[in-house]
């Protein structure tokens, strides 16, 4: 006998007072329950087996006392596969398949739960609401809204009746995927919503204030309460579709209608001004949660900062952080890289790397995030950005392609294209896409190789990378420079290209700007044309002077 099962055989042994095999099914499952509700799964399921070798009969109840703890530690690996031992030894009952389809809730296994449905049916088990509340929870973690669609279909060939816990978990799945004209076709079939349905209904409407502000007053004509989460969720709503006014006068119903708002209604509203840029608001919010006696907590201090970032209030961001810190509050990566964002806006790049040197002080781990925004904090400073890039390897963490991209554009807007060059070489395959490429090419581009240019969008074509990122493109700054007169080339071998063909052609410039751009002294608003035009001009008079020495000479 081994240890593991000598000191299964104490515990057991201790709670019964005699031999495992002389325990009663009844000890053996008490014993499996306190297992499961300390949190033991594992071990629980340790039990089980070791008891089985020890010739003691483990009966359906048992398995599923560890199939539904495992369920609900989300190990769903030994939940299901306590299901498939149960299927070969076992008839596996309703409460064995709801534990399954639990685990596969939490696993985003949408299929696997529809199997499960399938095999109940063909064991006879008339599935009931719960089990199929899980299926319809796994397409709402695995983002699949027709899965969820399909569930409630099965419902009623079942003649199962749906429960508010259906459809929460229903609107759930729809709204995670945008699909609110079909959560709100479904919320008109509820028979009885309750404050829950209503909350998840109201959430599943995305940015679609106005409907939601609809549906509130839909649920007052049915007498359904409103609490505090109905309106969080309203709120939310409203700071997503960019109705600031409309959230903040939320706030004021709440207090009309004895509502007490909590912690998450002021960070959704501090989340919606910051979006609107204006972080005074975010201030005044602040002050509000301490007169109504409101505790602040992680979450909503880092809306506050943010807010403060995006409003390029960075001085009062970093007084916040620096308040946080020197009290002991908790903390995390999350802050800091809302500080960083606001040095980037503010052009303060040394702030950006203090901030980012603090981190490790605070025992905050490496944030491969706060890296990769310092390092467009430090655009300006190619060399501080390239030594950053190295640190996060140090850091033991993996840039991404937004690291990298930070890296190469650093480069190219100091027209070190060999180094952007050299970056965008080491880039993994897997962290090169059209985003890096188009920073690549720009490097490039600004420094006039054309060669390296073509040869970067035709590696790129080979990877079969063709959706090109956008950029914005002035015509008054970039008259004449060398992305100027690269389009314009690129255009001309077009054209040539059409008119070869003796099929008539049509060409409309839809955004040729002005057409007609001063580049002298008196008039240029830049100089980038000094790049592009002013270097074929050069050229074009080199030639021509060369040609008339050559005329003279003869």
């Amino acid at each position: 006998m081994s240890r593991c099962e000598c000191l299964l055989d104490m515990g057991l042994t201790s709670l019964s007072g005699a031999h495992p095999s002389s325990s009663s099914p009844r000890q053996i499952s008490a014993f499996l329950r306190r297992l499961s509700k300390s949190g033991q799964h594992l071990a629980a399921w340790r039990s089980l087996t070791s008891w089985q070798k020890l010739g003691v009969e483990m009966n359906q109840i048992h398995h599923n006392i560890v199939l539904s703890a495992s369920a609900k530690a989300s190990d769903w690996l030994l939940a299901l596969h306590i299901f498939g031992v149960m299927q070969q030894y076992m008839c596996p009952d309703l409460i064995s398949h709801c534990g399954a389809m639990e685990a596969c809730s939490k696993a985003s296994l949408w299929q696997a739960s529809l199997q499960l449905l399938s095999s109940a049916q063909h064991a006879k088990l008339t599935p009931d609401v719960v089990m199929v509340s899980a299926g319809i929870d796994a397409c709402d973690a695995g983002r699949n809204w027709q899965g969820a669609v399909h569930f409630l279909e099965l419902m009623k060939a079942w003649a199962v009746r749906p429960n508010p816990i259906t459809y929460t978990n229903l609107l759930s799945a729809c709204g995670s995927c945008g699909q609110w004209p079909v959560a709100l076709a479904l919320i008109s079939t509820m028979t009885s919503p309750n404050t829950v349905s209503c909350g998840a209904g109201i959430s599943s409407l995305g940015s679609q204030w106005q409907v939601a502000i609809q549906l509130m007053k839909w649920m007052q004509g049915l007498h359904v309460q409103q609490n505090t989460a109905t309106y969080n969720s309203l709120i939310k709503v409203c700071g997503a579709g960019g109705a600031l006014e409309v959230g903040l006068n939320l706030l004021d119903d709440m207090r009309a209608e004895k509502v007490l708002p909590n912690a998450l209604t002021f960070t959704s509203l501090m989340s919606a001004v910051g979006s609107s840029q204006e972080w005074m608001r975010a201030m005044d919010l602040a002050k509000l949660m301490q007169s109504s006696k409101v505790s602040i907590n992680l979450i909503t201090r880092n809306s506050l900062i943010n807010a403060l970032s995006q409003g390029s209030a960075w001085q009062t961001a970093l007084t916040i952080l620096v308040q946080t810190l020197s009290s002991c509050q908790a903390t995390d990566s999350a802050s800091f890289h809302a500080v960083i964002r606001a040095a980037d806006v503010a052009s303060k790049w040394p702030l950006a790397l203090v901030v980012l040197a603090e981190m490790p002080k605070r025992h905050i781990e490496g944030c491969l995030v706060c890296c990769s925004s310092a390092m467009r904090a430090c655009r300006s400073e190619w060399q501080v950005v390239v030594a950053l890039l190295a640190s996060v390897f140090s850091l033991q963490l993996l840039p991404d392609a937004t690291a990298y991209t930070a890296a190469v554009t650093a480069c190219g807007q100091a027209s070190h294209w060999q180094a952007a060059l050299d970056i965008f070489a080491g880039i993994p395959n897997k962290d090169v896409n059209a985003i890096t490429y188009s920073a690549l090419t720009g490097a490039l581009s600004t420094a006039g190789v054309w060669e390296l240019v073509s040869a970067s969008v035709r590696d790129m074509i080979a990877r079969d990378i063709r959706s090109f990122s956008e950029s914005k493109y002035d015509h008054t700054v970039q008259a004449g420079s060398s992305l100027d007169c690269f389009k314009h080339s690129i255009l001309v071998m077009f054209l040539q290209d059409f008119c070869a063909n003796a099929d008539p052609l049509l060409f409309v410039d839809t955004h040729a700007g002005r057409g007609l751009y001063d580049l002298s002294v008196e008039g240029r608003t830049s100089t980038n044309y000094e790049l592009g035009i002013g270097k074929l001009l050069a050229l074009k008079a080199e030639a021509q002077m060369l040609a008339y020495q050559q005329a003279i000479f003869r």
